[in-house]
This record gives structure tokens, C-alpha cells and sequence, in this order.
């Protein structure tokens, strides 16, 4: 007897999903809120997801996980939707503007997950294309000088 191993992973997952009800694994939150599912331990300890440990791992409740999505972006969902991939340079137009930021524990040799309230993300967006902006004109004059 010959058995997929992905078919059955999918198989197992289902039917715990199934068992569990009204509950998501912190795999299916992490893709869900758009961060590392390593987060997800860390945002049910700073409560801002609901769930409980059960036998086979944590179960994060659907509705929380939908209510943390409506008041939260991850940064790494940010970086992406201006064309990065850097976080930190995210995190540091936010000390700089005072945009408020969580950060989630995630394994202990990873940094943390950053998240920002979403009624701050255009904030973001624009503070930090400004920033970028500057930094290509500011690059431009400093070749425009160096060629005359």
C-alpha cells in the first residue's frame, strides 16, 4: 500500500480541522494574516487572538483570527504591497512617525513579527514611498554633481 505523503498530511489536517469545528491551525492563520505561522503562538499570548491547546497543537478561534485581521497588518504584508521585503526599514518610518507597532514572539533564533493597526498602514505607505522618493532624488543630484 502506497500513500501520498501530501495527500495524507491534507487527509490528517482536514480531519482534525473537522474535529475541531469552528477553529483554524496556526499554519492556516499565519497564511490567512499574512505572517509566519510561528507568530500565531505569540499573538494568543498577547491575547489578541483567542484559542486553546489541544492534544494535537493550538486552535485559533475563526472569529478572532477575523477580527485581529480587521484591526491588523503584518509589516511583511506592507513590504510586499509597496514592492520590499525589508521590515525593518518599515519598523524605522514607524518610530520615526510614531505609528504604534506589536511585535509577536516567534521561535527563539527568529525576530519577531511586527503589526501595525490598519488605520495606519496609508500613513506608512506614504511616509515611506516619501522616504524613498527622497532617496532616489537625493541619488540623482549626488550623480548629477559628480558628472559636471
Amino acid at each position: 500500500l502506497f500513500v501520498d505523503r501530501g495527500e495524507s498530511r491534507r487527509f490528517v489536517l482536514e480531519a482534525r480541522q473537522n474535529t475541531a469545528g469552528d477553529a483554524m491551525l496556526p499554519e492556516e492563520v499565519g497564511k490567512y494574516l499574512s505572517c509566519d505561522a510561528e507568530a500565531v503562538p505569540g499573538l494568543l499570548q498577547m491575547r489578541l487572538l483567542k484559542g486553546r491547546r489541544t492534544p494535537t497543537g493550538l486552535r485559533i478561534t475563526k472569529e478572532s483570527v477575523e477580527k485581529f485581521k480587521r484591526e491588523y497588518i503584518s509589516l511583511a504584508s506592507v513590504a510586499n504591497g509597496i514592492g520590499t521585503t525589508c521590515s525593518r526599514s518599515l519598523m524605522r518610518s514607524c518610530r520615526e512617525n510614531g505609528i504604534g507597532f506589536i511585535q509577536a514572539k516567534r521561535g527563539p533564533r527568529k525576530s519577531q513579527q511586527p503589526f501595525i493597526r490598519r488605520s495606519d498602514e496609508l500613513r506608512l505607505i506614504k511616509t515611506s514611498s516619501d522616504r524613498v522618493t527622497n532617496m532616489k532624488l537625493t541619488t540623482s543630484a549626488e550623480t548629477y554633481r559628480s558628472w559636471y
